[in-house]
């Protein structure tokens, strides 16, 4: 535009334009992202299915069977192949321990070796274990290398140390077909223990 020829005129002032969506639906639109949003977080930290890690996996395992699951898991570690007899012996009898303590029902974590054979013995006088003699024979020797190992700093074979979780995973067996079959109340005790 030649602007020597045609005169300028003033800016025009603003107008006002109407909005072609009303108010009420951009703020409904907000909330409903909203909504979504929180939803969907909603779900996705407190009622999505998680899957279960290694450890809660083997924590859902009944005792018997994590007992068994754990000395495999021991056999193939390499605590004999680094000389740790402490650690290997340790976890070892803490196996034991722990599925007496949960099968059996005895306090055996806190127990002294003899005190544990001591329950074990009185469980199977009352006629509520079957266990031979023998294999309590087995499981006090083992006791006390374990506590000549953790202790006194003993180091016995690697042989005997192998073949001492073999009898460990032996005593863990009989102890289970040596307990008295559970009674319909403990079983669903313990379905409403699994469930929860």
């Amino acid at each position: 535009v030649d602007t020597l020829q045609q005169k300028m005129y003033d800016i025009k002032p603003m107008m006002q334009v109407e909005s072609s969506f009303p108010a009420w639906v951009k703020w409904l639109g907000l909330g409903l992202l909203g909504l979504l949003l929180a939803g969907g977080l909603l779900y996705w930290f407190v009622f999505r299915k998680k899957p279960l890690s290694e450890e809660e996996q083997q924590a859902m395992l009944p005792p018997y069977e994590r007992a068994l699951f754990e000395l495999k898991r021991l056999e193939n570690s390499k605590y004999l192949i680094q000389d740790e007899f402490k650690q290997y012996y340790t976890e070892l009898t803490g196996i034991v321990r722990s599925y007496l303590e949960e099968e059996v029902h005895i306090s055996a974590l806190e127990s002294t070796t003899s005190e544990l054979l001591d329950k074990l013995e009185l469980l199977r006088d009352s006629g509520k274990l079957t266990l031979e003699d023998e294999t309590l024979r087995q499981f006090q020797k083992i006791l006390e290398t374990a506590d000549l190992v953790k202790f006194a700093k003993s180091k016995p074979e690697v042989q005997q140390a192998e073949l001492d979780r073999s009898q460990v995973e032996q005593i863990v067996r009989k102890t289970y077909e040596g307990l008295p079959e559970p009674t319909e109340e403990e079983l669903l005790q313990q379905e409403e223990y699994r469930a929860q």
